[in-house]
């Protein structure tokens, strides 16, 4: 009798343990949202003034006429997809002050608000971002996949948790009717604002392979148009959706990855074009529909 007493009381520490662990994580997540939020809202107050502002008077600009020459015959440049050098975003500037590893923001209406900081793959798994140990960890870009000019496939981790805190609640993206309804995704580098949309729902085992012949892992770039087709058809034959959503060679990609059982589910994203609206992505979502 006395050993069942204490074996009980043992589980009630760990299970108070859990749940006060539990909500001081999720209290911290909602703090580092909140500061975000009053961060961009006064960046927005700030251009709004400047943007009242007269213009400065500027001299007339002689710009001289260049001779005539041969075309080059010097190949394109390499695409860009991100700019890694200018000024730092106002919304993230006290994150980056705080944690110098912070690379950017990821934000999932009603889902995730929370910074992204990058280093080797191990550190974030068990510290916050506060860099204190934590078995919630953070929010962290793949070693293998930094925001380089060239990168054109970003990978971001996240623990998915019990009480639905960091990546816990992508696991809703497995029904289409929640897809069709929250299909964006909003990322910040330090230098960009970005909106990424999801195209493909894929559940992939622990080591980033399956039958199909998908491997997330890597793929920072791609060798060429044929190789990153080749990719993304073998990301659509995993989808647990329809290929509603047309991808380019010129896109950027964005995954979002997070633990289901033993094996991993990822977010396929790709960035909204310039010239793309919402009300285009919905009509691509008429054809969304679960294999």
């Amino acid at each position: 009798m006395g050993l069942l007493a204490l074996v009980f009381i043992i589980s009630l520490i760990n299970i108070t343990g859990y749940v006060v662990r539990s909500y001081q994580n999720r209290a911290r997540q909602e703090e580092l949202s909140t500061r975000h939020e009053e961060a961009a809202r006064q960046a927005q107050a700030l251009e709004a003034d400047s943007a009242a502002a007269p213009p400065p008077v500027r001299q007339k600009e002689v710009v001289p006429v260049p001779p005539t020459e041969r075309p080059s015959s010097t190949p394109p440049a390499p695409q860009t997809f991100f700019k890694v050098i200018g000024l730092t975003l106002a919304s993230l500037k006290p994150f980056v002050k705080q944690n110098s590893d912070t690379v950017g923001w990821i934000k999932l209406e009603g889902l995730v608000d929370l910074p992204v900081v990058y280093r080797d793959n191990t550190y974030y798994l068990t510290r916050d971002f506060d860099r204190h140990h934590n078995a919630c960890g953070a929010i962290f870009l793949d070693e293998n996949t930094p925001i380089r000019s060239d990168s054109q496939n970003l990978k971001i981790y996240g623990h998915n948790m019990k009480d639905g805190s960091m990546f816990g609640r992508l696991l809703k993206y497995t029904g289409n009717d929640y897809l069709r309804n929250h299909s964006s995704i909003a990322f910040d580098t330090r230098f960009e604002s970005f909106t990424y949309i999801i195209f493909a729902v894929c559940r992939v085992s622990a080591d980033g392979t399956n039958h199909k012949g998908l491997d997330f892992r890597g793929h920072a770039s791609f060798a060429d148009e044929a190789d990153f087709n080749t990719y993304i058809d073998q990301v659509y034959e995993q989808s647990l959706y329809s290929r509603y959503l047309d991808v380019t060679y010129s896109d950027t990609l964005l995954n979002l990855v997070t633990c289901i059982d033993d094996d991993r589910l990822v977010l396929v994203a790709r960035r909204q074009r310039d010239n793309e609206t919402q009300a285009d992505i919905r009509r691509c979502m008429l054809g969304l529909y679960t294999r």
